[in-house]
């Protein structure tokens, strides 16, 4: 949208010669968004890394609608993922998409990692009823075993949420599959890690609790797989608000 500031940006290379190298910025376990911009696999799917070797890596096949994705040799993906210290991407091939033992995808050795740096997304303060649910990662969306529970945000951002305490305790590193709606839109299928947990005091530094004695907590959550459009949204919904609060004044 015309008039809108996006996050400024600053990107850092680095180069791959050998595992040891690559293990520096990308580690077993991580939760991984593959894009394929072009041909018959176009899209974005996600996924997790398994073994790191010397000359591979694998995935966990990617599945939509609970039917595992067999992207095609020699297919260029270009995976992003965030830590804790800025969103990362590379560009790898396929090698081979294994379907028994185990759906597996193999992806060569990246020749270099980009660690890109964001300053923070600005945040729009506002109390929202969100719908959350443990995402387990080697299950697709349709067959999630646990359920969904409310929870209500603080405020929102393109790169994630703040939210009060639900009566769940929610653990840091654990993903959770949200759903919320902005403005008549009905957002879906959006994962976010929790990174940060606070137990919530009054003003005078007592600490806050349910009537059953529970301990209330706030969480911060960053978005690890959410689709650009939503993105875009989301972006849009906020300097909305800060249009309207400057008009106000």
């Amino acid at each position: 949208m015309a008039g809108e500031q996006q996050p400024s940006t600053s990107t850092t290379y680095f180069e791959v010669t050998n595992l040891a190298s690559l293990e520096k910025y990308l580690s077993k376990g991580q939760v991984v968004e593959i894009e394929v911009k072009l041909g018959l696999f176009a899209g974005q799917y996600k996924s997790r890394v398994g073994i790191m070797g010397d000359k591979y890596l694998s995935m966990s096949v990617p599945s939509i609608a609970g039917k595992h994705v067999h992207i095609w040799e020699k297919t260029v993906c270009h995976l992003n993922y965030m830590r804790s210290d800025g969103m990362y991407t590379f560009s790898a091939r396929v090698v081979k998409s294994e379907i028994y033992p185990k759906p597996i995808l193999y992806l060569s050795i990246p020749e270099k990692v980009e660690k890109i740096q964001r300053r923070r997304y600005v945040r729009v303060d506002g109390k929202m009823p969100v719908r959350m649910r443990l995402f387990k990662e080697d299950t697709s969306y349709e067959d999630q075993p646990e359920p969904f529970f409310d929870a209500t945000t603080v405020n929102v951002s393109a790169g994630g949420l703040r939210l009060d305490s639900p009566k769940h305790k929610l653990e840091l590193g654990d993903v959770y599959e949200f759903e919320f709606a902005l403005d008549n839109y009905k957002y879906q299928n959006i994962l976010g890690e929790i990174v940060r947990a606070a137990e919530m005091k009054n003003p005078q530094g007592n600490l806050l609790t349910y009537p059953d004695g529970t301990t209330m907590y706030n969480y911060g959550i960053n978005f690890i797989q959410i689709h650009r459009v939503q993105k875009e949204k989301i972006i849009s919904y906020v300097f909305k608000c800060e249009r309207e609060m400057i008009a106000k004044r």
